[in-house]
C-alpha cells in the first residue's frame, strides 16, 4: 500500500512538473512562411525560452500536418513532392537550453528546422504545410555528475508559435527570377555610356 502510494505521489509529481513547464516554455518562429526557388534550402529562424529551473534537452523537432494533400514531413519519414522537412539540430547531437535562460536562432546560427526545395518542385503550386513540433525533456542540473547528464524531471511536446497562436508553417515554391528584356537593354545603355564617358576622359589626358 505505502509502495502504491509512493509511486502514484511519484507520477502525480512529474504530470504536474510537465503541466506547469508547459506555461513556461515557450518556441516562437520569427515567420512561419517561407518562400524558395527549386533547388534551394530555406529554413526556419526561432527562439526557445526555457522558464524553469531545469535544464531543457531537445529530442526531436518534427513536422505533422497536411493541407491541400500536400505533407510537410520530417526527412526520416520521407519527402513530400515539393521536398523535404529536416530537423537542423538532428545531425549536431541535440540541442540544451539552460534553466532561466533564452536560446535564439540568429543569422548565420543552426535554425530550428530546413526545407530541401526538390530541383523538380512546380513552382505557384499549393503551399505545403504543416505544425513544427518539438519534443523535450526537462533535466534536473543538481543531479549532472560526470558520467550522467542528471535526473529527468519531465517531459513534453511544444508546437511552435507565432504571434502569440500555434503556427501554420509553409513554404512556397516560387519561380527564379527572370530579368525582363527591357532590363537588359537598360543594362546595355548603362555599360555603353560608362565605356563612353571612360574613353572620353582617356583622350582628355
Amino acid at each position: 500500500m505505502i509502495k502504491r502510494l509512493i509511486t502514484t505521489t511519484t507520477l502525480l509529481a512529474l504530470l504536474l512538473v510537465s503541466v506547469t513547464a508547459q506555461a513556461d516554455i515557450v518556441l516562437n518562429l520569427s515567420s512561419p512562411d517561407l518562400f524558395g526557388t527549386p533547388g534551394t534550402t530555406v529554413s526556419w529562424d526561432f527562439s526557445l525560452a526555457n522558464n524553469t529551473a531545469y535544464d531543457l534537452y531537445v529530442n526531436s523537432v518534427y513536422a505533422d500536418g497536411t493541407l491541400y494533400g500536400v505533407p510537410l514531413i520530417d526527412g526520416s519519414g520521407g519527402a513530400s513532392a515539393l521536398g523535404t522537412f529536416w530537423d537542423a539540430y538532428f545531425s549536431v547531437g541535440g540541442l540544451v537550453v539552460p534553466a532561466n535562460s533564452t536560446t535564439l536562432s540568429i543569422l548565420g546560427a543552426l535554425p530550428l528546422a530546413t526545407f530541401e526545395i526538390s530541383n523538380s518542385a512546380p513552382a505557384g503550386g499549393p503551399a505545403v504545410t504543416g505544425a513544427i513540433k518539438l519534443d523535450y525533456m526537462l533535466i534536473d542540473p543538481a543531479t549532472a555528475t560526470q558520467d550522467s547528464i542528471g535526473d529527468t524531471v519531465g517531459s513534453g511536446t511544444l508546437i511552435a508559435q507565432y504571434n502569440g497562436a500555434d503556427a501554420l508553417a509553409s513554404v512556397t515554391v516560387t519561380s527564379a527570377v527572370v530579368p525582363e528584356p527591357s532590363t537588359y537593354a537598360l543594362l546595355c545603355i548603362s555599360l555603353g555610356v560608362v565605356g563612353f564617358a571612360r574613353r572620353k576622359m582617356v583622350k582628355g589626358e
